[in-house]
């Protein structure tokens, strides 16, 4: 699912298992059936907003599973004020110090339970979020984390 066109690489795009879903958000649309992994790499969207849809498109199983990336510069700007140029605030800080950056996915992590999933794991992402994710300059992007998640109601799989 994205709010874009054409950004899916086309390996995934040629496969039959992958329903693409284009210029559609993934906040508002509806599953066309339960699936057992649900990957979300939102920007601009909180986790408090993104855990909830993506519970809609999770089937009730087991070893039914979520990872997210949480992106710690734009949970900041949800929950913390910070200027941001021209006037604005509460946009995203170009980059975070990584302590800070920790601390809020640490936060954000803790807070997701409360949404109806099971944090089974948080692991900062190898990758920098931003420009840095593609730049070779050390600490040009943001740390990010990914977390992995199951529905708080089903079973533990064995």
């Amino acid at each position: 699912v994205d709010t874009a066109y054409g950004q899916l690489a086309w390996t995934l795009r040629s496969d039959p298992r992958v329903a693409v879903l284009e210029r559609s958000n993934a906040l508002h649309a509806e599953p066309p059936e339960p699936v057992d992994l649900v990957v979300i790499d939102l920007g601009w969207t909180p986790q408090r907003l993104a855990i909830p849809a993506a519970l809609r498109w999770l089937k009730p199983a087991p070893d039914a599973r979520i990872i997210s990336l949480i992106k710690p510069h734009y949970e900041a700007s949800d929950r913390e004020p910070r200027p941001s140029g021209k006037g604005r605030t509460n946009a995203p800080k170009a980059v975070l110090p990584d302590d800070e950056a920790e601390r809020i996915a640490t936060e954000v992590a803790a807070s997701l339970p409360r949404l109806g999933v099971r944090v089974l794991g948080l692991e900062r992402s190898p990758i920098l979020g931003g420009a840095g994710g593609r730049s070779k300059g050390a600490g040009a992007g943001n740390a990010e984390w990914l977390v992995l998640l199951a529905r708080h109601d089903a079973p533990h799989a064995p």
